[in-house]
């Protein structure tokens, strides 16, 4: 039988998953989101008594071209992540997903999600993406605000954790990495599927 919550104004659906009903940020290595259920849809999974996969939203397409990356990232698209920054360090965070996608002359995708480096108490300030063979395809800046983050991790006091990163990738798999303060070192934020 499925157990329901309320959450931030969401009814959320669990059906006998360990941690179902926790927000997928408490625990960075594994966050993976959880869907709010769309009135229609609960309508349904209500009359059949059982539990509905909630369907994704819609992505936001357009036919502009993706951005190009801000100006402290040019000189590092295409370049190995390990030659670029040299150093390992430790953030919480996630990548929460697509938020739009570029389908014109020069595709590529919006991606979102939030960062927060705990040994300095503040927003991861920049981000980096990498393709499958862990090149830099993409950058971005933290900033976006994210009241959902602070609410579920006192522990993180900003609400502009949310970061946004374009890329001209438009499938397959990407890393995303927290540039922390230093501007050396890196911290995993998730791993997405285009």
């Amino acid at each position: 039988m499925a157990n329901s919550i309320w959450r931030g104004g969401a009814l959320i659906l669990c059906a006998g998953l360990a941690g179902c009903g926790q927000p997928s940020w408490r625990d960075p290595a594994t966050a993976k989101g959880t869907a709010a259920v769309a009135p229609e849809v609960m309508k349904i999974v209500l009359a059949r008594g059982g539990v509905a996969k909630p369907k994704a939203p819609a992505r936001l397409t357009t036919t502009d071209p993706v951005p190009p990356p801000p100006a402290w990232a040019a000189n590092l698209i295409g370049k190995p992540l390990a030659a670029a920054f040299p150093k390992l360090g430790g953030c919480l965070g996630n990548t929460d997903g697509v938020k739009q996608r570029y389908v014109g002359p020069a595709p590529g995708a919006k991606v979102v999600g939030w960062g927060w480096d705990p040994a300095r108490a503040s927003v991861v300030p920049h981000v980096v993406v990498v393709d499958r063979n862990a090149v830099i395809a993409g950058a971005g800046d933290s900033g976006a605000r994210r009241l959902d983050v602070p609410q579920a991790r006192p522990d993180i006091t900003s609400d502009h954790a949310g970061w946004e990163v374009y890329t001209p990738l438009t499938t397959g798999p990407l890393e995303a990495y927290g540039v922390l303060a230093d501007g050396k070192t890196i911290c995993r934020l998730g791993h997405l599927d285009l």
